[in-house]
This record gives structure tokens, C-alpha cells and sequence, in this order.
């Protein structure tokens, strides 16, 4: 095959090209609109979520209050400031509620209705008996005795607040990163008192381990992924389907 022959084509596909409308669109002018709508759409979503107030319910709140300590949870009705980092207090609203004594009451039916329902971005649950076993990990300062002995009564119940959100809602999910930051500096204090305290077992570095419940359906995720892709796409098509 010929230089000249290559060339020629070249030339003539190139021509058609830029003789169709439909393709001049979508290569220079359709970026050109598409791209900037989509970042400033973007950025306003963002800049939304990180503004908003997050929602938040305390079941069993009590159980994480260490009276007379500075390592307690909440101050006041509101989460100590010492754990907030760089978060505000006024990103979080915090709603308190003892736990029902009720038999058939079951805290994940509970947690995925109201997160459904919008009264609640994010739930937590703090177990019977947590705040019990938290001080024993902690408070007294004891003396040295039998070789480091510790009581093994204190790692029988397992420490596990519950963090219910939604994956599928971008406001529970925002709720989540900031309370499971709160809960994360929370857990390193008590660490670190741990550690200040004489006869601490290799165990009670990790006093207690959070666990999350996403209460999204599978289905409602992919519908979820989906709703967020498809509306650009059907955009991408009515724009250049136009010129047919």
C-alpha cells in the first residue's frame, strides 16, 4: 500500500467527519457544556452534604457515660468536644432515647424503618451491660499483683456499639464518617488510659470494636448506582440523538 493512497483516505475520512455535526458536537461542544454543568453539580452536592446537620439517635446513651471522668462520651446532651476533632458540634443533632424494654422490640427492624423514613440519618446502640464492663477496663489504677494478674470476668461480655446508616442515602452516609470518627477518638483515649493503668492485659488495648449495619437492601444499592449514572448518559444521548 501506497503512501499517497493511506494519505488520501486520511483526507477523505477526516473531511466527512468534519462535514458531520453530530460529531463536531460531541467532540467540541458538548464537553465543553456537559463538563462544567457536571462539576458545578458536583461541587454544590458536596458542599451541601458538608454543610448539613446530620441526625443523629442515641439509644442507651447512659451506658456510655463514665460520671466524674473526662473520657465520658456526651457532655451535656452532646458529644464530648475533646472527640470531635475537627468536626463541629453544630454539624450533629443529637436526639437521646433509653432502651425499650419491651420483649419483641428489635433494634435493626427499628433503626432500618426510621433511617428509611428520613427521622433519623444515623443510629447508635450502645448494648446492656457496656458501660459496666467499660469500667472495669479502665478506672482504678490498680496495684501490681500476682505477676499482672487481671480479672478474666472483665473480657467475657464483648464491647460492640452498634452504628446503624444507609449506604444508599448520601446524608446517612455522612452521618457515619462523622460519628465513627467521633467513636474512633473516643476508643484511642480509652486506649490510652488503658495504658497508663498498671496491670494491663495485651487485650485491653482494643476496648471494645465498632460494628456498622447497613440496613440498604442489595437491590436498593444497585438502584442507587444506577440512578446516579443513567440521568448523564440519557443526557449524552437526547443531546447528540438530536441531530439524527
Amino acid at each position: 500500500m501506497k503512501w499517497s493512497n493511506i494519505k488520501l483516505i486520511y483526507r477523505r475520512e477526516l473531511r466527512d467527519q468534519l462535514r458531520d455535526r453530530r460529531t463536531l458536537f460531541t467532540i467540541a461542544i458538548l464537553p465543553l457544556l456537559l463538563y462544567p454543568f457536571m462539576g458545578m453539580t458536583f461541587l454544590q452536592v458536596a458542599s451541601f452534604l458538608k454543610d448539613h446537620t446530620a441526625k443523629v439517635l442515641i439509644i442507651g446513651h447512659e451506658e456510655a457515660q463514665l460520671n466524674g471522668s473526662e473520657i465520658s462520651l456526651f457532655s451535656e446532651e452532646e458529644f464530648n468536644p475533646r472527640f470531635l476533632g475537627s468536626l463541629s458540634s453544630q454539624k450533629l443533632q443529637l436526639a437521646f432515647e433509653k432502651k425499650p424494654t419491651k420483649p419483641e422490640f428489635n433494634i435493626t427492624k427499628d433503626a432500618k424503618e426510621r433511617i428509611k423514613a428520613e427521622e433519623f440519618d444515623a443510629i447508635i446502640y450502645f448494648p446492656d451491660s457496656f458501660s459496666d464492663n467499660l469500667k472495669k477496663m479502665l478506672a482504678e489504677k490498680r496495684e501490681p499483683q500476682n505477676n499482672n494478674t487481671f480479672n478474666e470476668e472483665i473480657a467475657e461480655d464483648p464491647l460492640e456499639p452498634l452504628i446503624y446508616y444507609n449506604t444508599t442515602k448520601d446524608k446517612s452516609s455522612v452521618a457515619y464518617q462523622r460519628i465513627n470518627l467521633i467513636l474512633g477518638n473516643w476508643k484511642n483515649a480509652i486506649t490510652i488510659e488503658n495504658l497508663d493503668s498498671y496491670n494491663v492485659p495485651e487485650t485491653a488495648i482494643n476496648p471494645f470494636t465498632l460494628q456498622s449495619k447497613d440496613t440498604a437492601d442489595e437491590a436498593l444499592k444497585q438502584e442507587a448506582t444506577c440512578s446516579k449514572i443513567l440521568p448523564f448518559i440519557a443526557l449524552i444521548w437526547a443531546l447528540t440523538g438530536a441531530f439524527y
